[in-house]
């Protein structure tokens, strides 16, 4: 019988400073030190959507614009930007797996989750 894998434990040693300021972030944010220090974790690997951030309010993030059925965004500021995220994206790909692997993944995201090619290539600059 498997045992089913137990959670990470993982302990921060910083600065006073560092843990106050942390703390003053995740009491800004409406949750506790130890949620906030997960989601700065996640988003760090790469789960954006993890990270709940004061600054970011309803229909700011990439996927909360309006698109139209291709999920192309429906504002023209938004869809150069969307444009310019997914040839970026489709670029990148390309130059690891090929060009039919990149079309297939790039189609399968317009698909699923057509802000993810914004929030990418927020990710990669940040």
């Amino acid at each position: 019988m498997e045992t089913p894998p137990r959670p990470a434990i993982v302990t921060l040693r910083m600065s006073r400073s560092l843990r106050d300021a942390l703390h003053s972030a995740a009491a800004a944010d409406g949750c506790s030190l130890n949620a906030y220090a997960l989601q700065v974790l996640a988003s760090a690997a790469g789960d954006a959507a993890r990270f709940r951030s004061g600054t970011i309010t309803v229909g700011d993030e990439p996927r909360d614009i309006a698109r139209g059925e291709r999920g192309i965004p429906l504002k023209p500021k938004d869809r150069g930007e969307h444009l310019r995220a997914r040839q970026e994206y489709f670029e990148a790909m390309a130059a690891e797996s090929g060009a039919v692997a990149a079309d297939r993944l790039v189609r399968q995201y317009e698909a699923d989750d057509p802000g993810f090619f914004v929030e990418w290539s927020l990710r990669k600059a940040g």
